[in-house]
């Protein structure tokens, strides 16, 4: 071998085996391996949970410790343990001895729900669907829920008979609740003007002829009905129309003409 090939870098004798690896390991990144770069450059990336053994001794008492660590990495019953022992509804915690009832959907999934929460919600909203994906629950389902509802012994009524018995009831709140929705929306339409004519108008007396002719007249029209149907649900929106109209807190609406003053003695008045 010639002197001068013993001088060269030791990067030009690397076998072509060698070449190869280098090559394969500067292949682009796979989806997963982008989504966790997004992730972490956001600050939204966190490392996977220890298994809690503590679990493990909850579900299995009588398990050796060791073999309880070994469970809990290859089953992560710590894992799952937020997701089986939160209430869907009231987003809290299911305790040991709370009555469930498990909703099985067609995919084959299950769900846990706090049977208490779960009969109250059918019973006063009238819906009588699971909460989270909208699937009406059989007669069947009503009946297991009405049976484990007895042997909890909850005071709750029956909510088999409550779908069919108060069918009238229950159409009537819904009827009620799309009604006010819908008023809601009229005087939302409205409100949604007055940033506009805050910033357009020309002359403080061209905004005040638009405001006292054409929005105000209507919207105490609209806020009337919706106050008469759910009083409560129509102060809390008055209350979020005047924060609207003063537009965001680092770039509020600009208020030439000094019409806001109006508009905000127009909500005082309704909300009288």
């Amino acid at each position: 071998m010639l002197m001068s090939d013993r001088c060269l870098p030791w990067m030009t004798l690397k076998s072509k085996s060698s070449a190869i690896k280098e090559k394969s390991k500067s292949k682009s990144p796979t989806m997963k391996e982008k989504t966790k770069h997004f992730k972490k450059r956001r600050g939204l990336w966190k490392p996977r949970k220890q298994p809690r053994v503590e679990f493990t001794y909850l579900k299995y008492p009588d398990l050796d410790p060791e073999v309880a660590v070994e469970c809990s990495d290859s089953l992560l019953l710590g894992d799952n343990e937020d997701e089986l022992e939160v209430d869907p509804i009231l987003l809290t915690r299911i305790g040991q001895s709370e009555p469930v009832f498990t909703y099985k959907r067609p995919n084959g999934t299950a769900v846990v729900y706090r049977l208490e929460s779960l009969v109250d919600y059918m019973l006063i909203a009238g819906k009588f669907h699971e909460p989270e994906s909208h699937l009406t629950f059989s007669d069947q389902d009503l009946k297991d829920i009405d049976r484990l509802t007895y042997q909890a012994g909850l005071d709750k009524e029956s909510v088999y008979k409550a779908k069919y018995g108060l069918a009238f009831k229950y159409a009537q709140i819904q009827f009620d609740q799309n009604a006010a929705v819908g008023l809601e929306r009229c005087c939302g339409e409205l409100v949604g003007r007055i940033p506009d004519i805050l910033t357009e108008s020309e002359t403080r007396d061209e905004g005040q002829i638009i405001l006292l002719t054409e929005i105000f007249p209507h919207l105490r029209h609209y806020f009337m009905q919706l106050e008469q149907l759910d009083s409560q649900y129509a102060h809390v929106s008055l209350k979020q129309f005047a924060v609207f109209i003063e537009g965001p807190p680092n770039r509020p609406y600009i208020d030439e003409h000094e019409l806001l003053p109006l508009c905000f003695a127009f909500f005082d008045e309704l909300a009288q």
